[in-house]
């Protein structure tokens, strides 16, 4: 199930957009209004260690951010 939301195309371009499998870089493919979805990494990356795991089987977490470059 692809992450879903809200406004996610009006809040970052899909040049803005980072999404990660654990540590991983998850190539995003298409951002909607409503869904983010992208091509996963072909090996099941590690989990972040720094992450809290509230989970006992240890899969990576997805996570989605907003690519912010300094001057």
């Amino acid at each position: 199930m692809p992450p879903s939301g809200s406004n996610l195309n009006k809040a970052m371009t899909i040049d803005e957009a980072q999404a990660f499998v654990g540590d991983e870089p998850c190539n995003i493919k298409t951002l909607t209004e409503t869904d983010l979805y992208c091509e996963p990494p072909e090996v099941q990356p590690q989990p972040k260690k720094r992450q809290k795991r509230d989970t006992i089987n240890n899969l990576p977490e997805f996570i989605v951010g907003y690519l912010f470059n300094r001057i």
